[in-house]
């Protein structure tokens, strides 16, 4: 069984249809690579994408201001901003019960899974 790996390049994205990978619909081909790994009849037997997300980190507010409608004007005008410039989603990492809370009060999605790191260091 021979097998190569490629990136796909956006054109031929239309081969994963029905994939899990396309799932939740088309990344954005600004953001993300595509790997492939094809036999040698062409058809695609594994994948794996690389996605570069918009992560919200280090909402602060003073003590005296909590409660009040600063974090969510920072909300609105943080999902603005973004909207503004072509991203369709952000993730944040949530590690205790209250910011869960306001995550979801928010309308942040809880996503399954654990969180993992690949660290890339030079070989």
């Amino acid at each position: 069984m021979s097998t190569i790996v490629r990136q796909l390049p956006f054109e031929e994205w239309d081969k994963l249809d029905g994939f899990p990978i396309m799932a939740n619909g088309y990344p954005d081909p600004g953001t993300t690579v595509i790997l492939v790994v094809e036999n040698d009849k062409y058809e695609i037997v594994g994948t794996w994408e690389a996605v570069t997300p918009v992560v919200l980190e280090g909402l602060w507010v003073r003590e005296d201001y909590r409660n009040t409608t600063v974090a969510g004007r920072l909300l609105l005008n943080m999902t603005d901003f973004l909207r503004g410039i072509g991203i369709d989603r952000a993730y944040t990492l949530v590690q205790t019960p209250e910011v869960k809370a306001l995550a979801e009060k928010a309308g942040f999605n809880m996503i399954p899974g654990d969180l993992c790191v690949l660290m890339l260091e030079d070989k």
